[in-house]
């Protein structure tokens, strides 16, 4: 019985995806397009930039599968790849860029957010957390995104961040305070800087088209 591709787990679609069937590869663009994005917005804080990081990172990921261990979780060794070249990014780009600028960009990024949400009033709180959350400084603003929006565990916050476990709570706890107590009430079903199908869609049909074009990845040793 042929088992849909949603309920295998990482290491068998890129088993697959080694033995030729490259198509799988978008399952994984499908899993984690979300959190990459969050990643990207959280270090960035623009969403064309963090398209092209993501980009970057996937094919950086899939030319690199053979070298994937199992001994970590997919998900963190994908997740590296993805700050490891927003990192690339912004030291590209330091000489360009001051705070003035990507607080100007801040405002008019944010416009575009939810602007698909139909209910109003959820969306306009929703824009004004993500505001709160986007000014922390970096090194609070990763760890909640991490922490509090993507529920990693403290043990792969601190493993990505390359910190200890007791500066992911202290840095998680201090997060919280810098964010306003009533922003922080917000129904916890309502998910921060969503990656929607409008932009998703496309985005993972232009990565997959650079993925076949780049072929088969070798095979494990």
């Amino acid at each position: 019985m042929h088992t849909p591709t949603s309920e295998l787990n990482d290491e068998r679609i890129i088993d697959s995806v080694l033995a030729g069937d490259i198509d799988q590869f978008e399952e994984i663009l499908k899993r984690y397009n979300s959190v990459m994005y969050r990643v990207g917005i959280s270090y960035l804080k623009n969403t064309a930039d963090a398209e092209d990081a993501m980009q970057s990172a996937y094919i950086k990921a899939y030319l690199n599968l053979s070298s994937f261990r199992s001994t970590a979780s997919f998900k963190t060794w994908i997740i590296r790849i993805m700050i490891n070249e927003c990192k690339m990014m912004i030291r590209s780009k330091r000489s360009s860029w001051n705070i003035l600028q990507i607080f100007q960009r801040k405002q008019q990024q944010t416009n575009y957010y939810l602007s698909h949400d139909h209910n109003v009033v959820t969306s306009e709180l929703k824009k004004v957390l993500e505001n709160v959350v986007l000014q922390l400084p970096s090194k609070y603003r990763l760890v909640y995104i991490m922490r509090e929006i993507d529920g990693m565990s403290v043990k792969e916050t601190a493993e990505l961040l390359n910190i200890t476990p007791e500066n992911v709570k202290v840095r998680s706890h201090r997060a919280k305070e810098l964010v306003r107590k009533e922003i922080m009430q917000l129904n916890h079903n309502n998910q921060l800087f969503d990656y929607h199908l409008n932009r998703c869609n496309p985005f993972r049909a232009r990565v997959m088209s650079e993925i076949r074009k780049a072929g088969t990845p070798a095979m494990k040793d």
